[in-house]
């Protein structure tokens, strides 16, 4: 194995804690960027992204986004904020956008998923 693999393999194995830790952190702070990541662990977004794929199987982007819309479903299933303020609470500045990511991801819109409390079958 040449030595940017073996170097770069280590780099992965030094950051498997990172991943699981970058989980949590976007678990309680639902609002975290890319940028905001990749700047705490004085890493670029590219590589950052790219560690965090071969080690997890998923991309840090689609995972940053899954756990938005799980904290939105279930501050939706819960609560009686409006659905603007759940989006900017779960990191969404724009409810278009935000009902947009929401649609493709379960299935339905927001104010939909309100009145039903669960994803579609």
């Amino acid at each position: 194995m040449n030595e940017i693999k073996k170097a770069a393999l280590h780099t992965i194995d030094a950051h498997a804690n990172t991943f699981t830790a970058i989980s949590d952190a976007i678990w309680d702070e639902p609002e975290l960027s890319l940028n905001d990541v990749a700047d705490s662990l004085h890493l670029s977004v590219g590589y950052l992204c790219m560690l965090f794929k071969q080690e997890t199987g998923v991309t840090l982007k689609n995972h940053i986004t899954d756990v938005r819309i799980e904290e939105a479903k279930r501050l939706l299933r819960t609560g009686h904020a409006k659905i603007y303020e759940i989006c900017t609470a779960v990191g969404y500045p724009n409810s278009q956008y935000f009902s947009q990511v929401f649609y493709k991801k379960v299935g339905m819109y927001p104010a939909e998923y309100r009145r039903t409390g669960r994803d579609e079958a």
